[in-house]
């Protein structure tokens, strides 16, 4: 099946926050987790349902190489909403939190 995938504004400006940490960890270290984080998005097009649920409807995608970081997502239909970019080390309730914009 292909899932038409859509990023949330949240979720864009998780990604550019924490490859702003990785560019200030390593020169250009950002591009390579920016990268990453691209390449779960297009997986999500064909295979959305291949992740674990987390918690109720949330599903998270592991960023490859930055396996720490976690795409979150709902899928309804054939379409895919991403909402989170997130460390694995945050509090889950702001994962919660988030996904509550979305019912």
């Amino acid at each position: 099946m292909k899932f038409v995938v859509r990023v949330t504004d949240s979720a864009i400006i998780d990604q550019i926050e924490a490859a702003s940490w990785y560019e200030r960890q390593q020169e250009r270290l950002w591009i390579e987790f920016s990268e990453k984080v691209r390449a779960s998005l297009q997986e999500l097009e064909t295979e959305a349902m291949l992740h674990p649920v987390r918690f109720g409807d949330v599903r998270r995608a592991a960023v490859m190489r930055f396996t720490s970081y976690g795409v979150f997502y709902i899928v309804r239909d054939n379409h895919v909403t991403v909402f989170a970019v997130m460390h694995g080390a945050r509090n889950p309730v702001w994962v919660r939190k988030r996904r509550g914009r979305f019912l």
